[in-house]
């Protein structure tokens, strides 16, 4: 159910969707997931998203959001932690990049896992222009990939997929 979950939040982001679109995408995958999947015996997913979500818009701190979000969600390798904490980042931060890796990797926990869930959806949502070109060259260099041919992969993806969208919806 937590890989549903990011899967749809992820393509929902990619198609230009709102955050909200994107959460409902969130929460489709995860009732999916939870149907069609593997048996998990922990907590579910949809409720902790659902409480995640009323943390980040209480109105609190940022500071107290985070703590709250550990607490409460969890920040572990659990799916059931570490995907609704990240949907919530994401939305807390509006789907900025920078600052939801930011908030993953200081809130404490798995941040790695956070993090990397997170920042997918929040990268996703914003797109690459999202991030200073420093930023990538750093990163390019460090973890020898090159993102821009990566990035120029999923973009014909993304062509080729709208483009047979529009094929069959005049059908």
């Amino acid at each position: 159910a937590g890989a549903s979950a990011v899967a749809c939040a992820v393509a929902a982001g990619m198609a230009g969707k709102d955050i909200n679109e994107m959460i409902d995408a969130a929460m489709y995958g995860a009732e999916k997931g939870m149907k069609l999947g593997r048996q998990w015996y922990g907590a579910s997913i949809i409720k902790r998203t659902e409480l995640a979500l009323k943390i980040v818009r209480s109105g609190k701190t940022e500071m107290e959001i985070w703590q709250d979000l550990y607490d409460y969600i969890g920040a572990g390798v659990a799916m059931s932690e570490s995907v609704p904490t990240a949907l919530a980042l994401v939305v807390y931060y509006n789907g900025n990049p920078l600052k939801t890796a930011y908030a993953s990797a200081n809130m404490g926990g798995d941040c790695d896992t956070v993090g990397a869930i997170a920042g997918g959806m929040a990268g996703a949502f914003s797109g690459s222009d999202a991030f200073p070109d420093q930023i990538i060259k750093q990163l390019s260099s460090v973890n020898n990939i090159d993102f821009e041919k990566y990035a120029q992969k999923i973009n014909k993806i993304m062509r080729e997929l709208n483009k047979n969208e529009l094929e069959h919806s005049q059908i």
